[in-house]
């Protein structure tokens, strides 16, 4: 028996998950992790490096000592250009 299995992993944050549950966020839709992920899709914000630090880890569930306050946006800035993408 052999059954087809799609290779990427399925994973959602919690962190995204609660900011897309604040009420006035029902507009943004949930970027994917593998298009966070691409380094492409986060050119120009290393001017944020902090922050993008900050916000990475708290995508990606690792353990963080302090949070900027500025990753609403640069999820807003990430999901701006993901939504004009051909996969948005």
């Amino acid at each position: 028996m052999s059954s087809h299995q799609n290779n990427k992993p399925i994973l959602d944050s919690s962190w995204i998950s609660s900011f897309l549950g604040i009420k006035g966020n029902e507009f943004l839709c949930r970027v994917p992790i593998d298009y966070i992920q691409d380094p492409f899709n986060r050119t120009g914000l290393e001017l944020f490096p902090q922050t993008l630090d900050v916000f990475l880890n708290l995508v990606f569930d690792r353990s963080t000592d302090w949070v900027s306050g500025d990753e609403e946006k640069l999820y807003g800035m990430i999901h701006a250009r993901y939504i004009v993408s051909k996969r948005g």
